[in-house]
């Protein structure tokens, strides 16, 4: 049974190789084109994966342009919008300027009106105090019944000056009467007012000055005399006779001078400096501090 079933096997075998020579021998130029387009493909293949394939050089050199279009675009619109950017700040930057300038000319119309306004209100506040103060003044005395001067009644010479027209000079007129409305321009009551702030004035100043000198500054100043009875002057408690080395301080300039005192007549102290310098000192100067007068040692 085995011998017979590979006898059937073998010839079988020999059947399906002739059958493959048969086929091979009848097909092999078209499976030769078969063979050459998949060598053909597999090649393309190649090429596509390298990048040398033509097609693949094209597509590649039409989007790399088409890239570069792009790219130039897209830097055009950025330059475009930089531009309108730049313009844009430049505009509102102006716009702001303007606006400045404007609301700095409306603040300073504003700030000129007020302070007109503010003098107007404060001159009309002075006229009504003014107006006020001239409700306020008392009357005026009544004018004399002959004027001040008898010789006023009659006119100034031609010639002017210190003539028996009482001396009014050309400026008042030659045939204008000298009256006390010419003679003083004011009244009464703004000469009583004007002589009363002189007063306060010179108090205050007074009181300033002794504010500031102080007790220490002044001196006693008495008249006397020696055991002579020539004339001499007590500074502070100290005799100083005729013939006496002295000295002289001035606390305006703080120098110091030195000499004789020559002679004591009333108020005024005579001294002769050295250099053969009279000097005449008063009570008052030595008194209030202004000079200061000691006697030198021999």
């Amino acid at each position: 049974m085995d011998e017979e079933q590979e006898s059937v096997v073998s010839a079988s075998e020999m059947d399906a190789d002739g059958k493959e020579s048969e086929t091979a021998s009848t097909a092999r130029p078209e499976d030769e084109s078969l063979q050459g387009e998949i060598d053909a493909n597999y090649q393309a293949i190649e090429e596509i994966n390298a990048g040398t394939h033509v097609e693949v050089v094209e597509k590649i050199k039409a989007l790399q342009g088409l890239k570069r279009r792009r790219e130039e675009v897209a830097r055009a619109h950025n330059e475009k919008l930089l531009q309108n950017a730049r313009e844009l700040a430049d505009f509102e930057r102006r716009a702001a300027h303007a606006t400045l300038e404007t609301a700095l000319a409306t603040a300073k119309e504003a700030l000129l009106d007020t302070i007109a306004q503010e003098i107007r209100r404060c001159e009309e506040e002075a006229r009504k105090t003014f107006s006020r103060a001239e409700d306020s003044r008392p009357p005026l005395p009544p004018p004399p019944l002959h004027p001040v001067n008898k010789r006023a009644k009659r006119p100034h010479s031609k010639k002017g000056g210190a003539g028996r027209d009482g001396g009014g000079g050309r400026g008042l007129g030659s045939r204008r009467p000298v009256t006390p409305s010419v003679c003083l321009p004011l009244t009464d009551y703004e000469m009583r007012c004007d002589f009363a702030a002189i007063m306060a004035d010179w108090r205050e100043r007074a009181m300033e000055y002794l504010k500031l000198v102080g007790d220490g500054q002044w001196a006693h100043v008495d008249a006397a005399r020696d055991s002579k009875g020539q004339p001499a002057v007590r500074v502070d408690g100290s005799l100083l006779k005729v013939g006496d080395r002295v000295s002289v301080w001035s606390r305006v300039t703080d120098e110091e001078f030195r000499g004789e005192l020559t002679a004591v007549v009333g108020d005024e102290v005579f001294v002769r400096l050295t250099g053969n310098i009279p000097t005449r000192l008063h009570a008052d100067h030595l008194s209030s501090g202004r000079l200061k007068l000691r006697r030198l040692n021999r």
